[in-house]
Parts: structure tokens; C-alpha cells; sequence
């Protein structure tokens, strides 16, 4: 295993061509040199389904959560952890499109990319 400790990362979505607003959300848990070498970075893309009315919320969710979820869970290896956090926020975004809300109904997000860099 190499000795690097950082990464430099950026980011970019679009919000295609058939819609008015973007529902993609997006998030970055760094780590310190030496959390990197343990836990790495956890890299989050949920993409909001465009055809749910919620689907903003539901991306913006995960991409609020699954980070949280994760550096909470420390005591499990990364792959557990983050299976973890996932199975989590989707319980989360479930309840909260079943809760009777009219503002999350249909509430829906698909994770097009979580990964993480050690």
C-alpha cells in the first residue's frame, strides 16, 4: 500500500435535459492522515428519481446521512459500515415517504455512486 494520506477530489453534476432542477446530491467525508489509512474517505452521489415528486429530498437525504451513519460506525470495517449506513438512510427515506407528508410522497433516490478510498 502506498504512503499517500490526502486526496484532492472535485465535483461537478448537471441537471440533464429534461428537467427543471437538479435532484442529484453529493457528499465528501474526509479523513485526517491517520484516519485515512484505516477508514479512507467515503465519497457519496445520490441521484434524486426524477419521476418522484420527492426525489430532491430523498438524494439530499442520503447524501446528509450515509456520511453521518458511517464515521458513527467506526467499530465495523469500512464495508460493513457503510453497508450499514446504507441499509439505514433507506429505512430513513422509506419511513419518511410513508409518513403521510404531501411534500414526501413518492419520496425516492438511487445511489449512483458510494465509494470509498483507502
Amino acid at each position: 500500500m502506498g504512503k499517500v494520506t490526502s486526496l484532492v477530489h472535485s465535483d461537478r453534476t448537471d441537471i440533464g435535459r429534461r428537467r427543471s432542477s437538479n435532484q442529484d446530491a453529493k457528499a465528501v467525508l474526509t479523513a485526517s492522515p491517520s484516519e485515512f489509512r484505516a477508514r479512507g474517505w467515503l465519497f457519496v452521489v445520490a441521484d434524486g428519481m426524477g419521476a418522484h415528486a420527492a426525489g430532491e429530498l430523498a438524494s439530499a437525504m442520503a447524501a446528509d446521512r450515509v456520511p453521518r451513519i458511517y464515521e458513527n460506525r467506526s467499530e465495523y470495517s469500512p464495508p460493513l459500515a457503510l453497508r450499514l449506513s446504507l441499509e439505514q438512510v433507506n429505512k430513513e427515506i422509506h419511513a419518511k415517504g410513508e409518513s403521510g407528508d404531501r411534500k414526501s410522497t413518492r419520496l425516492n433516490s438511487s445511489h449512483a455512486n458510494i465509494s470509498y478510498a483507502v
